[in-house]
């Protein structure tokens, strides 16, 4: 049996301010990853291809994770309909650091096109998946009120992701713009935890 994204019926509730953020700020990073990465190495293309070679073959670094991550959306949603959304986000960032870990160790560019896709087979959950949880969380006619808030999220990601790669490669390698993933998904899990022990405590009370 999957565990439910919902134990606590707070959908049927008005959410305040409050909440919305409480609930927010455990998806928002899921999603600015997922965002992020799509635009991240735009600057980092020409350190990544001295260090590998193969500069035409680049595009396909960007192109492969774009694919994998498109193709997987609708398997995502079937599998947090059946195993429950907060269980395949948290499986979704496993793959995502699974797929970052092999991007930052990457010794060739295959390798690293390879690692992309893994990547992006993770990168498609954190993006429908964290919707779908707050799809579940916030009832349809209260999400209007909060629009805001995922349209600074994803244009933070995609204004931010050139301009970080652009400053991590300047001062280091590229190799962390993938590494630097591993604890942000660290923090993201934690948060989805306590999120949901909270709503189980609110709901109890």
């Amino acid at each position: 049996m999957g565990v439910t994204s919902d134990p606590t019926g707070l959908p049927e509730q008005p959410v305040s301010v409050a909440r919305f953020l409480q609930i927010f700020s455990a998806v928002m990073l899921p999603m600015f990853l997922a965002a992020a990465d799509q635009t991240l190495l735009a600057t980092a293309t020409p350190s990544i291809a001295q260090d590998l070679g193969g500069l035409r073959d680049t595009t396909w670094i960007s192109v492969g994770y774009l694919i994998a991550m498109t193709a997987t959306v609708p398997l995502y949603g079937r599998l947090g309909d059946r195993y429950g959304r907060r269980d395949t986000l948290l499986a979704a960032l496993g793959v995502f650091s699974l797929g970052s870990i092999a991007c930052g160790l990457a010794t060739s560019l295959g390798m690293l096109v390879a690692a992309r896709v893994l990547q992006g087979l993770g990168g498609g959950g954190l993006m429908v998946m964290a919707q779908s949880l707050i799809g579940e969380l916030v009832p349809p006619r209260e999400r209007a009120r909060f629009q805001a808030y995922f349209a600074t999220n994803f244009t933070l990601a995609n204004v931010g992701g050139p301009l970080i790669g652009g400053l991590v490669v300047h001062h280091a390698s590229w190799r962390w713009l993938f590494l630097i993933n591993l604890p942000l998904c660290a923090i993201a899990g934690w948060r989805l935890l306590r999120l949901f022990r909270s709503l189980l405590i609110a709901g109890a009370d």
